[in-house]
């Protein structure tokens, strides 16, 4: 199986998500979410990263950030990885690797697709039946968003600072935005950027970042190319 893709861009927000591995739980207690979000933050700052949304279930971890510097998210997980895994094997008296090897991220085009990665993210809890609605679970951004909780981890993106002039206009768009979810079609292709590591955007999105990456990330067309027939 070929090698997840690497992304080395500054200012490009990545979705992110890492699994426990072979879906083994990677969070059984409070003090487990509380510990990993504190490496987070410690994470996101030393290595120049903002986070804008994030979810931990008790098998995942799913981020939407932006790096400040090129590998700034490479080394945010593994410092993360690292940090957590040894707390979480020392406190449950365990060994080996907690989380899958490899991390799994999309580049997401902020320009259509960042707002609604935020949305997508924080209704996993609803989606994973955990809650009924995304502002009643503990350990994801939603209840930062929507002003339930101060959440001093956040560092929001333009796109989501342009849905109004102030704090409260802001979360009443978004609430709105929440309540309505995302239809499946987007969804789907939201989730299946992320696992596969592919680009979410628009062609020209796709284009430009082929041109910062010097290569091609778009899938080619399957099969030996066809041969031309000369005319008589």
């Amino acid at each position: 199986m070929p090698r997840r893709l690497r992304y080395f861009l500054s200012g490009i927000p990545q979705h992110v998500l890492q699994c426990g591995n072979n879906g083994q739980p990677a969070f059984f207690s409070e003090a487990d979410y509380r510990f990993y979000l504190a490496c987070l933050k410690d994470a996101a700052i030393t290595h120049a990263c903002d986070v804008h949304a994030y979810a931990l279930l008790s098998d995942q971890a799913q981020l939407l950030l932006t790096p400040r510097a090129a590998g700034g998210i490479s080394r945010l997980m593994q410092s993360l990885g690292s940090s957590y895994g040894q707390y979480f094997n020392t406190v449950h008296h365990r060994h080996g690797t907690l989380w899958e090897n490899r991390y799994r991220a999309s580049l997401v085009d902020p320009t259509n697709y960042v707002l609604c990665c935020y949305v997508y993210t924080e209704l996993r809890p609803v989606c994973a039946g955990l809650v009924c609605r995304p502002q009643e679970y503990p350990w994801s951004s939603c209840r930062g968003h929507v002003g339930i909780a101060l959440d001093r981890l956040i560092i929001d993106h333009p796109c989501f600072r342009s849905l109004g002039n102030t704090e409260t206009s802001r979360r009443t768009a978004y609430l709105k935005m929440l309540a309505h979810g995302l239809d499946a079609g987007l969804a789907e292709r939201i989730a299946r950027a992320m696992s596969c590591c592919r680009v979410l955007g628009e062609a020209r999105f796709e284009e430009e970042i082929e041109r910062l990456l010097a290569r091609r990330i778009r899938p080619g067309r399957r099969g030996r190319p066809r041969k031309e027939i000369a005319a008589d």
